[in-house]
């Protein structure tokens, strides 16, 4: 026995000495951050109208709201609610402020990057948020995962921190194991994925779940990567009652099949040498056949699609009963290229960007569309100073004849032909709020007025041109000052109808959703104003930074004939809005400018 023991021992030491190290490694890196924020109206003229005359001669009781600071809301599509009605965040009436001129809040965000090294050739990483809520006490559902409207902070003047109301944390937003194969890298999981400036796919606003494979190449870089699901559905959860067949209309679980892409991939190349960084990618979606409208008293009705890829096309009117739903499929390509370039003093960063939408369905007619997007910047430098200039671009809707709609399945809609062509760049995947950031604050915050937000609350900049400049000036290492200005316009003549915006409904064109209007006029100006900003940024520590900025934005004509003058009427909903007093479009009255203050801690480690 003894003997035995001592073979074994020495097998086992000898294991250990021919063995490699099997000692796992953990690091984390993470960020901390406070800030607080200051929105105000320099004048008495909101969105909405005149403030002080509402207030001061309001409508008869029970039929109408005062004016006060009008500001984004997490609201229903329709107004009232109906039944299991859908949320989303738009500019609302009173948004910010009941009867105030100014509003104020205080938020936190916390997040941390683990990363479990197993060996030199795989390790495992995680994005871990601390953040909020704004849809109260968790009871279930998907507000618990992903946060809509407001994702990563947590406001705390609106929540209680003892009771936990509000509060979801932590959230596992991407895990992801990375292995460094001999010829490749392979990344399998949710992780950020990004693509270029970031104008049409930004690593900040989507996380991808996928298997990708980077195979290097010299300087040339070749990526392949195959998403398990289009990321673009709202559902429920597994085992949820909701999702029994007992509602007109259905959200199906991430576990149905007619939520997943029946063909989803992405083929990328990058070229980086001696200051040059470019690349090119292309993005292919199939989906499934798939019957395309909730149908209200027979089995068809559970075979409907919550994502917002297909929604906008698929989710169609009837043909004559409820009997003959329309059965369709999607096809959808997003191609990016980019170049970075930087020599000296002198920087150039552009990005080209389209969609190609093509959608066949039995029975109704066929709907496709071509969008386009654009962003460029180019700087120099001047000893402490930096000139950056810039130009952003996204295609928007074309309602010729004054409507717009993809869904119906016969080319006319109320009687007159409707144009189906579906020319409006949409951010499916993200993308937009981070590149232009350095030169606008407010456009952002108000969604540049036709609440262009995605599901975590960032502004898309859909149907969007704009002309912006930056000014930066290090007055010392640690010390940075900066301007800037911008200038920006709707994109398109004919894709806003007369009216549409009153403040308590939120049609939106985030995420393709279409505002069904009858057969309306376009507003004809697309001025959507100027914002200045100035502010610094202050490295007070080493990982420890503090920034202030201050914004001043005057709105444009565009919203004097896009929001509705609720001055001498309450927001009730009618069918012509614009030929009625209430709530009617009056072009030439005045709407004062916004300031705001943003000013925070940043820690990072």
């Amino acid at each position: 026995m003894k003997r035995t023991l001592v073979v074994l021992a020495a097998v086992f030491m000898l294991g250990i000495g021919v063995s490699p190290s099997l000692a796992w490694e953990f690091s984390m890196t993470g960020e901390s951050e406070w800030r607080y924020r200051y929105v105000s109206r320099t004048g008495v003229h909101d969105l909405f109208g005149n403030a002080e005359i509402a207030q001061h001669n309001p409508v008869a009781p029970g039929t109408g709201t005062s004016i006060g600071l009008a500001g984004p809301l997490s609201r229903t599509v329709v107004f009232p609610p109906p039944a299991g009605s859908e949320f989303q965040l738009g500019i609302a009436l009173e948004g910010y402020s009941s009867k105030g001129a100014d509003a104020s809040y205080a938020e936190t965000r916390n997040v941390i990057n683990p990363v479990l090294t197993i060996n030199r050739a795989v390790s495992l990483r995680a994005i871990i948020g601390f953040q909020g809520s704004l849809n109260g006490q968790y009871v279930g559902g998907p507000n618990w995962g992903t946060n809509p409207f407001y994702s990563g902070w947590i406001m705390t003047d609106s929540r209680d921190f003892v009771t936990g109301i509000g509060l979801a944390a932590p959230i596992v937003e991407a895990v992801w194991a990375k292995l460094q194969l001999p010829w490749c890298t392979l990344m399998v999981g949710q992780r950020p994925a990004g693509f270029g400036m970031g104008w049409a796919v930004h690593e900040n606003d989507v996380y991808a779940r996928s298997l990708s494979l980077v195979v290097p190449y010299g300087p040339l870089t070749l990526v392949f990567s195959q998403y398990a699901q289009d990321q673009l559905f709202s559902f429920t959860d597994p085992n949820d009652a909701r999702n029994l067949n007992g509602t007109s209309y259905t959200n199906a679980t991430s576990t149905d099949k007619n939520l997943s892409a029946g063909f989803s991939q992405a083929y990328a190349a990058v070229y980086s040498s001696a200051g040059l960084d470019t690349g090119i990618m292309i993005r292919l979606v199939k989906t499934p056949p798939l019957h395309a409208f909730s149908q209200p008293s027979n089995t068809f009705r559970d075979d409907v699609t919550g994502s917002r890829l297909q929604m906008p096309f698929l989710e169609a009117y009837r043909l004559g009963s409820d009997a003959i739903p329309i059965y369709g499929e999607l096809f959808f390509v997003l191609g990016t290229t980019y170049a970075k370039y930087m020599r000296d003093r002198f920087f150039i960063n552009g990005e080209y960007d389209f969609q190609v939408i093509a959608v066949r369905r039995n029975g109704g007619r066929p709907i496709s569309g071509y969008a386009q997007a654009w962003a460029a910047e180019a700087g120099v430098f001047a000893g402490p100073a930096k000139l950056t200039l810039a130009h952003f671009y996204r295609s928007g809707d074309d309602r010729r004849g004054g409507i717009l709609e993809t869904r119906n399945a016969t080319g006319s809609f109320l009687g007159t032909f409707v144009y189906d062509k579906f020319d409006r760049f949409v951010s499916w995947w993200g993308g937009g709020d981070t590149p232009i950031k350095p030169y606008e604050f407010l456009l952002g915050l108000y969604g540049t007025g036709n609440n262009s937000y995605t599901a975590a609350g960032k502004c898309t900049f859909e149907d969007f041109v704009a002309i912006a400049g930056r000014l930066d000036y290090a007055a010392a290492a640690n010390l940075n000052f900066f301007g800037s200005v911008i200038k920006a316009w709707r994109a398109s003549k004919t894709g806003t109808p007369i009216g549409m915006y009153d403040g308590v409904e939120l049609p939106s064109t985030a995420g393709g959703g279409i505002a069904l209007r009858g057969p309306t006029p376009n507003v004809d100006n697309t001025d959507l104003g100027w914002e200045v900003n100035v502010g610094l940024n202050w490295k007070l520590l080493e990982g420890v930074s503090y920034n202030f900025l201050f914004a001043y934005w005057q709105p444009g004509q565009w919203f004097n004939q896009a929001f509705r003058d609720l001055t001498y009427a309450g927001p009730i909903n009618t069918v012509n809005p614009w030929l009625l007093p209430n709530g009617a479009v009056r072009p030439g009255r005045p709407i004062d400018a916004l300031v705001a203050v943003q000013t925070g801690v940043l820690l990072q480690f």
